[in-house]
């Protein structure tokens, strides 16, 4: 009898245990894109109204992060974040980070996140959003003190918003940019297919301004599909009802008869 009682006190410790959050290499198809749903997934604000940004800010200056840097600088940080039905963070992929005291911190700070859940035909969806941040580094004159050097200062600025409440959508859907794919001959050829992940920095008019690719399976295909997301106009996304710079990841499919 004790010993099924240890068993039992075991089996309720090891259930009982946080949750960490995964770090993985690459992207997981089984959470679908976060502009692919009804309602995307947003990020909110921290206990007592604290915005996440705002604890990085802190950190990031305490630990004299703008040391690494050169003044009058920037530097963008990306990261793939896989969100639960519970608008909680299962995994993370980095894919430009700052550096591993950072992002240590970072997904350890991530536990405490988050988010309102996506909906997808009215139900809480699994999903995968781009996540990051621009860190600008501005030399500013101490001037209370002239016999010490300048200080430099950091602050978060959003160039390009990686959720919102409207995400941008492309016109005609996404078989739109799949009519604009053009195979290329040579992958063709060689019977090369799969998917290939683009990014694409959308402005507040629903242009696409650049694109780059997150995971590409070459063979020209990479440089097609960059081309064809070029070429799509999308829906402005949306912030509190206003047009905002939005970045998404889309998938490409390049896939043969």
């Amino acid at each position: 009898m004790k010993k099924i009682l240890l068993f039992l006190v075991i089996g309720l410790l090891i259930s009982c245990e946080e949750k960490k959050i995964e770090v993985i290499p690459d992207l997981d198809d089984l959470y679908v894109e976060n502009w692919n749903v009804d309602s995307a997934a947003v990020l909110l604000d921290k206990p007592g109204g604290v915005p996440v940004k705002t604890s990085l800010i802190k950190y990031l200056e305490d630990n004299n992060f703008y040391k690494e840097y050169e003044p009058q600088s920037t530097k963008i940080f990306n990261y793939k974040l896989f969100i639960n039905e519970k608008g909680k963070i299962d995994r993370v992929m980095i894919e430009d980070g700052m550096g591993d005291k950072f992002d240590e911190y970072l997904i350890k700070d991530m536990e405490s996140w988050s988010f309102k859940p996506a909906i997808k035909n009215g139900k809480p969806q699994k999903v995968q959003l781009d996540w990051g941040f621009s860190y600008y580094f501005s030399e500013k004159e101490n001037r209370s003190n002239p016999q010490e050097s300048d200080s430099v200062k950091a602050v978060i600025d959003d160039v390009y918003f990686v959720a919102v409440e409207e995400m941008p959508q492309p016109i005609g859907g996404i078989q739109e940019i799949a009519k604009k794919v053009v195979y290329p001959e040579v992958a063709k050829r060689a019977g090369i297919q799969g998917k290939v992940y683009v990014k694409a920095f959308i402005d507040e008019n629903g242009n696409v301004i650049r694109a780059e690719i997150l995971k590409g399976i070459g063979a020209g295909c990479d440089e097609a599909a960059i081309k064809a997301i070029e070429q799509t106009k999308f829906t402005p996304g949306k912030q509190r009802g206003i047009p905002v710079k939005v970045q998404v990841s889309i998938p490409v499919l390049f896939k043969l008869k």
